[in-house]
């Protein structure tokens, strides 16, 4: 018999569009709470809080935290959120200035949003760069550049809000879980970025040695600080920061990095 030459035709093979877990979403929750409870349960029989701690979160070591301390120095602490506003309102419209005259962009979204800022703050920190190796570290020149590219910023997000897209798909149970504990965590590191700072290595070479650089108004060399001499993206960072302000407002900024 002649075999048949004929090729055989196949189905194409499924294309898995949905992936089903193999557990029900009931185990999942029932674990994260047992696994939860667990892990608090004995952090914090060992490491107890009261509202007796809160004091050191804003920066007031030695005083009781007390609500009428709280809304005393609530116009301090919104004034350095104003500060940090500013700031990447400024990174923005270098950003979206620099692409848009290029035509990279032209349509404001939130995508396009994040990578002007992003292209913005790299703009500030060779302008801060600049500026310290001619010995310009004063607060009016970059207090002055952070003001007026902050208006410049505003007015464009004004001029596209129509135009601005955020298309945000349906949550369901569990991802609406976990945007809830990523709110209280970012919560807790917000009130966190008020505190004062108290690990070495910041205070003796991300926060100590900028702070020098803001001092001479310029970015020098020192011998006991080695890694001085060649000052990174975020040291000059920090820099403008601490020009600004101080290091709260470098806390803030490392806050919304993350």
């Amino acid at each position: 018999m002649k075999k048949d030459k004929t090729k055989e035709k196949t189905s194409p093979p499924e294309v898995v569009t949905e992936l089903k877990p193999w557990l029900p979403n009931v185990f999942v929750y029932v674990f994260f709470v047992f696994w939860s409870y667990l892990v608090l349960s004995n952090y914090y029989r060992q490491y107890p809080v009261g509202l007796h701690t809160l004091f050191w979160y804003f920066s007031l070591p030695g005083e009781n935290f007390t609500l009428t301390t709280f809304f005393r120095l609530l116009p301090e602490y919104l004034f350095y959120v104003l500060l940090l506003v500013f700031f990447w309102l400024s990174t923005f419209a270098l950003g979206w200035g620099f692409l848009k005259r290029i035509k990279v962009f032209e349509e404001l979204n939130l995508e396009n949003f994040l990578f002007s800022s992003g292209v913005g703050l790299a703009g500030l920190i060779v302008f801060g760069f600049f500026l310290g190796s001619l010995g310009l570290l004063y607060k009016g020149i970059v207090g002055i550049v952070v003001l007026v590219f902050a208006g410049l910023g505003f007015w464009e997000l004004f001029k596209g809000k129509k135009d601005f897209t955020l298309k945000v798909n349906k949550l369901n149970l569990l991802e609406k879980i976990c945007f809830i504990l990523l709110g209280i965590v970012m919560l807790f590191h917000l009130i966190g970025a008020f505190a004062p700072e108290t690990f070495y290595d910041a205070q003796y070479y991300h926060l100590g040695m900028t702070r020098m650089w803001v001092l001479e108004k310029r970015i020098f060399f020192t011998t006991y600080i080695g890694e001085s001499g060649f000052p990174l993206n975020l040291h000059t960072f920090y820099t403008l920061a601490i020009v600004l302000k101080d290091e709260t407002l470098v806390n803030l900024m490392h806050f919304s990095l993350t």
